[in-house]
């Protein structure tokens, strides 16, 4: 980043675009790691990248070869995913309504 907080190796921004929509889950997860550890890789073009970077997460939150919300709990002993959907319904509840069936048959399960 240079001092006015904009990208200046444009290449990551767009590598790991890429990778977070392929085909491959590793490359996908790694891509969706990335992100997620350093927010503030988009600098000064986080607000332009915004609509982008949510489509990126909801077409890997729905995608049906990976029960993403089922996989994370059934592989882990912390609550931390229990958590986070009691803080999206909390703060987002229309965000789950489209869903609340598939949330009702996960909290069951």
């Amino acid at each position: 980043m240079d001092d006015n907080d904009t990208n200046q190796w444009p290449e990551v921004l767009k590598f790991l675009f890429e990778s977070a929509n392929s085909n491959h889950n590793s490359l996908k997860e790694s891509g969706l790691v990335i992100f997620e550890s350093f927010p503030g890789i988009f600098g000064s073009q986080a607000e332009q990248s915004t609509t982008l970077i949510h489509q990126i997460f909801l077409s890997c939150l729905n995608n049906p070869d990976v029960k993403t919300v089922t996989h994370s709990l059934q592989n882990t002993d912390e609550d931390t995913a229990l958590k986070a959907l009691i803080d999206i319904a909390e703060n987002s509840p229309k965000f789950l309504r489209p869903s609340i069936n598939e949330i009702f048959e996960l909290c069951l399960q």
